[in-house]
């Protein structure tokens, strides 16, 4: 139960650094595309969150009793992500091509693999990836202020 707690507290944390990241860049996808990537840079090294992120999604695949407690820390996590995929998509003039759901599941499984990824090859270039998904998104989005929005 205290995992749980802190890892809420540490995931809450994380998107709140993200949302005011986002929140403090307007303009261009371009230049929004190199704030995220700075935001996510190169993995380093995992952190301690990581590990603890990895250790609770194994136990909750063996552990139903806490697969629930997850699911409730994940939901959360989901919102407040989503609420900055949303104002991610605003701050550069766009409505995303899909789902803020489906974006929100890629950022987030980018950052699980990415932490599963370096322990079995080293540094993931995360940032550069999520760049890339950005502006690969973007480029289909269509305008916000545009009459099909």
């Amino acid at each position: 139960d205290l995992a749980v707690v802190l890892m809420g507290q540490q995931m809450a944390e994380d998107a709140g650094r993200m949302r005011a990241l986002i929140a403090a860049t307007e303009g261009p996808v371009e230049t929004l595309g190199v704030r995220l990537r700075a935001a996510f840079s190169e993995t380093g090294g995992v952190s301690d969150w990581e590990m603890l992120r990895l250790e609770m999604l194994m136990l909750a695949r063996r552990n139903p009793a806490f697969a629930e407690k997850c699911q409730t820390l994940y939901k959360a996590q989901r919102e407040r992500v989503n609420e900055g995929v949303r104002l991610l998509f605003a701050r550069a003039g766009l409505v995303p091509p899909v789902e803020e759901e489906v974006l929100t599941y890629t950022i987030m499984s980018l950052r699980i693999g990415a932490a599963l990824l370096h322990e079995a090859s080293g540094p993931v270039p995360l940032g550069r990836i999520v760049e890339m998904i950005f502006r690969s998104v973007a480029s289909v989005a269509r305008p916000a202020n545009s009459e099909a929005a």
